[in-house]
C-alpha cells in the first residue's frame, strides 16, 4: 500500500508540473511574434480571393475573374520590382548607412549580422521564386545577435 501511495505522488506531482508547463509556455507564447501566415504572394493572392469568396458570396464568374485580376496584378508588381530593384537597393543601402551612423562599433557589428541574416534569407527566398511579404513587427528581433526576452 505504502508502495502505491508514493507512485501516486509521484504521477500527481509530475501530472501537475507538466501541467504548469504548459500554462507557463501559453502565457509566455501569446505575446511573441507569429509567423507570417503566407510566404509566397500568390498565397497571399488566394487567401485574399478566398475571403472575397467568403465574405461577398462571390459567384463562380465573379470568382474567375478576380482570380485573373489577382494574378495579372501580381505579375506587374514582379516587372516593376524586377525593373526598379537596383532603385530600391539604392534606397536600402543608404537607409542601413544612415542606421548605422546612430551606432556604436560594438551595435554594428551586431547591425551588420542581422542585416547579413536578412539579406541570406531574402536572396534564398528570391532565388526560389518567392517574394516574402514584410516581416510583421518584431520578426527579425530573435537570433544569435540578440537574445529573446528574459
Amino acid at each position: 500500500m505504502n508502495k502505491l501511495k508514493t507512485a501516486l505522488g509521484i504521477l500527481l506531482i509530475f501530472l501537475l508540473g507538466a501541467l504548469g508547463g504548459s500554462f507557463i509556455t501559453q502565457f509566455y507564447l501569446k505575446d511573441q511574434p507569429r509567423p507570417p501566415k503566407f510566404r509566397t504572394f500568390d498565397a497571399h493572392q488566394q487567401r485574399f480571393l478566398h475571403h472575397l469568396e467568403r465574405e461577398l458570396d462571390l459567384t463562380p464568374e465573379q470568382s474567375r475573374n478576380i482570380d485573373k485580376i489577382l494574378k495579372d496584378t501580381g505579375r506587374e508588381m514582379h516587372v516593376f520590382f524586377d525593373s526598379n530593384r537596383a532603385a530600391l537597393d539604392r534606397i536600402r543601402q543608404n537607409s542601413m548607412d544612415n542606421i548605422k551612423k546612430q551606432l556604436s562599433d560594438e551595435q554594428q557589428a551586431g547591425f551588420d549580422l542581422i542585416i547579413s541574416e536578412m539579406d541570406t534569407r531574402r536572396k534564398r527566398s528570391m532565388e526560389h521564386g518567392h517574394r516574402l511579404p514584410p516581416p510583421e513587427p518584431g520578426e527579425f528581433r530573435h537570433g544569435p545577435h540578440r537574445p529573446g526576452p528574459p
